[in-house]
């Protein structure tokens, strides 16, 4: 179930991660970053992205990753039925 903190303040989830700047360019993140604000529909959506970083806390992950699979779920069954209205 999707936690309501990530509602109220969805920029102290990832106030703690160990990444330096050197590691998010390895991965090249800030790439991925930018992908992704091109989904964001607003200013704020595109701040929210921006704040986002790795995390090596498995236990956020975990939730996280449920997170993800729940609204996979969610779009998917909403896109049924507009496929079918």
């Amino acid at each position: 179930m999707i936690s309501p903190s990530f509602f109220l303040d969805p920029f102290s989830l990832f106030s703690s991660y160990p990444m330096d700047d050197r590691s998010l360019k390895a991965l090249d993140f800030h790439h991925f970053i930018d992908l992704l604000k091109e989904f964001s529909t607003s200013p704020l959506g595109q701040k929210r992205c921006e704040a986002l970083r790795p995390s090596n806390d498995l236990q956020t992950i975990q939730q996280r990753m449920a997170e993800v699979l729940e609204l996979k779920d969610i779009l998917e069954i909403v896109g049924r039925y507009r496929s079918t209205g």
